[in-house]
């Protein structure tokens, strides 16, 4: 979700909505990734369950509003949020 929100919320206008897919319990993953969320410019607005007729069944759409303009060094270069947090 970190990297995710790196590379979509720079695209993002303020005032705007990011909408990740995630798995059916992505609490976890979602807690590690608020601060980037923060630096990023946005905040965790919702989480949604969504029925999936895929495979893996149930989803969760994370719905981040954008308050803030997201800081001009992001996105990094490819590669480097993987290794390096914000």
């Amino acid at each position: 979700m970190r990297v995710l929100a790196e590379y979509c919320l720079p695209l993002v206008c303020v005032g705007g909505l990011f909408v990740a897919a995630k798995g059916h319990d992505p609490q976890e993953e979602v807690r590690n990734a608020e601060i980037a969320i923060q630096i990023l410019g946005a905040s965790v607005l919702k989480q949604c369950t969504v029925e999936s007729h895929s495979p893996y069944g149930q989803r969760t759409a994370i719905v981040c509003l954008k308050t803030f303009p997201t800081p001009r060094k992001y996105p990094r270069d490819p590669g480097t949020p993987e290794k390096i947090s914000l």
